[in-house]
């Protein structure tokens, strides 16, 4: 399994990811901002890339408002394929719908 590294900075900056030598930096605006919509354009653009994927980390709020990341490394494509089917249009888990997805981020 390859290092993931994942932490919490402050209040501006949500989330540092540092996979394979790639820092990606999401501040708090950037994570309230995921729609389903968005979320099926970066699937759709999978098909155009050379190198497929090889992390998935997804960024849910629980209905304590707690943020929980989730780092997938394997079977991506039916990850996805989960969470397209279990959230609604809004993100929200279909089966518990104080569950939210924020984010979700392709590597």
């Amino acid at each position: 399994m390859k290092n993931v590294h994942c932490m919490s900075l402050d209040q501006d900056v949500y989330l540092v990811i540092k996979y394979n030598n790639i820092l990606k930096f999401i501040g708090k605006d950037d994570v309230n901002m995921m729609t389903r919509e968005k979320l099926i354009k970066k699937v759709e653009n999978l098909d155009n890339q050379l190198v497929r994927p090889s992390l998935l980390i997804t960024v849910i709020e629980l209905p304590t408002k707690a943020k929980e990341v989730i780092t997938n490394t394997e079977f991506l494509d039916e990850k996805i394929k989960y969470i397209l089917d279990a959230y609604d249009e809004n993100l929200n888990l279909r089966t518990c719908p104080n569950i939210k997805l924020l984010d979700c981020i392709i590597l």
